[in-house]
């Protein structure tokens, strides 16, 4: 048994000895949240394979999945996550749909 009896590796909070212990859940949270009821903001970018490569495969600039955007829409600048790329076609050239949420 642990020494400290305030670890919780659980994804819930454990009730012990009438003290609540944070389970893993509240690294998670504001994640799941902004998943949940995020603002959604569809756009179409022009994308080239070497932006896409950068996106798919973690590189030092750590402009991939993980990495905040900043879009300007009427001025206001936001941050925000990539959340999905669809319809990519580099031979077309077109424009692809990418799907952002808004970070608080």
């Amino acid at each position: 048994m642990f020494k400290n009896k305030n670890i919780n590796l659980a994804f819930d909070d454990l009730a012990y000895n009438d003290t609540i212990i944070n389970g893993l859940h509240q690294n998670y949270q504001y994640n799941i949240t902004m998943y949940n009821y995020g603002r959604r903001i569809i756009c179409y970018i022009f994308l080239t394979p070497a932006d896409i490569e950068s996106i798919l495969y973690p590189n030092s600039s750590y402009k991939d999945f993980r990495g905040l955007y900043k879009l300007k829409i009427d001025g206001e600048e936001l941050l925000c996550r990539l959340e999905q790329i669809s319809d990519y076609n580099p031979e077309s050239g077109a424009a692809t749909k990418c799907q952002f949420i808004k970070e608080r």
